[in-house]
């Protein structure tokens, strides 16, 4: 128990809603480990294959992304948390009782009184979604809502890494909207994330403020629906790979392993050659779109 007294797992519960969804089941749906898709194989020709491994990479970076982005959220159970940045401030370093160990404890927040602004100072921590060897800063600032709704705030790294991996956030900013009466959470963020790959290569995650991530999340029914658009660089041994990822009404519901049940992906080339698209629907099925055909029914690999 904190000193809010909110339960450690009551706040684990709600921002896993804001994040399970974040793999966009090509890396969590998949059973095979070489079906990085989790839609099996059908028929790729071997520049789609390279195209859907680097949209794994792309997924899970921007999963981690949200996740790491999400770190000053993660305490907010109410609206009345977010009501001006002040506040937003004094409740969001309660976010620091996800992160392990606690005895001595691994991460240390800083925040003055009736300031917007929380620093958050990790040593080697293990906290929610994969996050491990948490070392470095992360600081948040609050600031009133642009349109008014909930509250924005901006996210700065300095000398961040993950499991020894540099991390970097520029630019980035975000959205928290909660809506007691529906019962649902709402994260809008743009930026960018530059990291390493699943495949240990150089990694650059861009969401751009024009088509931002967004993330809502329905506590009563635990599902997840995300939009958004990003653009991905990876720096691979056979040269710099560049695709865009557009996701649109991506519906996932229950744990990171069950299957979504709507909404469509589409990974397309920087120089326009090569796109593919794969639409989920109900039933542990999609309808895969390539240039040489489209697919449909194909039963995916996820419980």
């Amino acid at each position: 128990m904190n000193a809010r007294g909110v339960t450690l797992s009551a706040l684990s519960a709600v921002s896993l809603l804001l994040l399970v969804a974040g793999s966009a089941c090509f890396s969590g749906c998949s059973s095979d480990p070489s079906s990085s898709t989790g839609v099996g194989n059908p028929g790729l020709t071997k520049d789609e294959e390279a195209l859907v491994d680097d949209g794994d990479d792309a997924t899970d970076t921007g999963a981690t992304a949200s996740t790491m982005i999400a770190i000053p959220t993660y305490a907010f159970a109410k609206q009345a948390d977010i009501l001006n940045p002040n506040g937003a401030a004094t409740v969001a370093v309660f976010s620091a009782d996800l992160f392990g160990p606690h005895s001595p404890a691994c991460v240390t927040t800083t925040h003055a009184a009736a300031s917007p602004d929380v620093q958050y100072v990790f040593a080697d921590c293990t906290g929610p979604f994969g996050l491990e060897h948490l070392n470095g800063e992360i600081d948040v600032t609050f600031v009133p809502a642009k349109s008014g709704n909930g509250i924005d705030f901006t996210v700065t790294t300095p000398g961040l890494t993950l499991n020894s991996a540099p991390v970097t956030l520029t630019d980035v900013g975000g959205n928290i909207v909660i809506d007691d009466a529906a019962g649902t959470r709402t994260l809008t963020w743009s930026g960018t994330f530059a990291s390493t790959s699943l495949r240990g290569y150089p990694i650059t995650h861009t969401v751009s403020a024009s088509s931002p991530y967004t993330i809502v999340a329905d506590t009563g029914t635990s599902c997840v629906t995300v939009s958004g658009s990003s653009s991905t660089t990876i720096s691979a041994p056979d040269g710099d790979h560049g695709f865009t990822m557009d996701v649109s009404n991506y519906v996932h519901c229950g744990p990171r392993a069950a299957c979504p049940t709507g909404g469509t992906i589409t990974l397309t080339r920087l120089d326009g050659k090569l796109s593919i698209t794969v639409e989920f629907e109900p039933g542990r099925l999609a309808t895969i779109t390539t240039p040489h055909g489209t697919v449909p029914n194909w039963p995916l690999k996820c419980s």
